[in-house]
């Protein structure tokens, strides 16, 4: 679930659709609600980009039709990671036009869609086909250091249905405030870290750590911070 994004008088909550975007609804569905803080009225905005999506693409699984927001530093566009795409998708807050700009790790491979009908995909192949390739997430802003934050689960090859999507290691590309690339770093796997409860202080990049003895009472966390090397 993605956090609440405020904007001046609104709250912005963004969704998915959970299946592949069939073309009926490729330019139809608006996968973020604004809601409007004084009338309670909500509207939607935002479509997923054609070039990703539709056609025939087979995205099943809910996994690789995840959306993920963060206010560009202007507060007047929104930026969109998915999953699929080394770029990141910029818009208006009343715009359905996409700006693209690369935003990729220098060692992410080629993203395929499941060579499969749509109808006939088992859950546990769509969850194989995730595994097995690299997948983007969450992109975080930090005003602090101005920098951007992209967090990249890489693919494991020859994964099996008994890899689970928590062996996934996971990378945190870091761009300037022109999303030109600084660098990147493992951190762990999905069973380390959950990276879902991850925010931005003054301090850094702030993400849960899971701990052995993990205590639901309780939540660590750990900062990722920027050293020149």
């Amino acid at each position: 679930m993605n956090p609440f994004i405020e904007i001046p008088g609104k709250l912005l909550l963004t969704g998915q659709y959970f299946f592949s975007v069939p073309d009926l609804l490729i330019a139809r569905f608006k996968f973020t609600a604004r809601i409007d803080m004084k009338n309670i009225k909500v509207d939607f905005m935002h479509i997923y980009p054609g070039q990703l999506y539709g056609s025939d693409y087979n995205w099943e699984g809910g996994l690789f039709t995840e959306v993920f927001p963060e206010l560009h530093p202007d507060g007047e566009k929104i930026i969109y990671s998915f999953p699929v795409s080394h770029d990141l998708f910029i818009t208006g807050l009343n715009s359905d036009t996409y700006n693209t700009v690369y935003a990729g790790s220098n060692f992410a491979g080629t993203i395929h869609s499941i060579d499969r009908n749509t109808r006939k995909t088992p859950g546990k192949i769509a969850l194989i086909h995730y595994v097995r390739q690299d997948m983007y997430a969450a992109i975080l802003y930090d005003k602090y250091r101005k920098v951007y934050y992209r967090f990249l689960l890489k693919g494991i090859p020859g994964a099996t249905i008994r890899i689970q999507k928590e062996d996934k290691p996971i990378s945190v590309i870091v761009m300037d405030e022109n999303f030109n690339y600084l660098g990147e770093t493992v951190i762990g796997t999905g069973k380390d870290w959950y990276w879902q409860n991850s925010f931005v202080t003054s301090e850094g990049l702030n993400i849960e750590y899971i701990e052995k003895d993990f205590d639901e009472t309780t939540m660590t966390l750990k900062i990722f911070t920027l050293k020149k090397i």
